[in-house]
């Protein structure tokens, strides 16, 4: 579905380009996040989430905390900030990897 839905866009920048007269050469720039916020991008209960589980170790190997463990130090239930932590997480990637899809 995404790849999709990048196709019709691309197309459509194909399209107007047509409306600008000819193309003698096409540039990119390889995508660079440093510097870049992402964190930005996120709601408050997001990034809330997203940054206690990096601070707490749930991504490290062994993780330090576990998810009932985060929940509980959130004040959330477990499926909450399960919920929260992947939308995060969701929202990060597609940003970070849009110029490879």
């Amino acid at each position: 579905m995404i790849l999709f839905f990048w196709r019709l866009r691309l197309e459509k920048i194909v399209l107007f380009s047509k409306l600008l007269g000819t193309i003698t050469s096409v540039a990119y720039e390889a995508a660079d996040y440093r510097g870049y916020q992402v964190l930005s991008l996120l709601s408050k209960k997001e990034r809330l989430v997203l940054t206690t589980t990096i601070v707490c170790g749930y991504y490290e190997y062994q993780r330090r905390i576990s998810a009932t463990g985060l929940a509980g130090k959130l004040g959330y239930r477990k499926s909450a900030a399960i919920e929260f932590l992947r939308k995060a997480e969701n929202k990060v990637i597609t940003t970070v990897c849009a110029s490879d899809l």
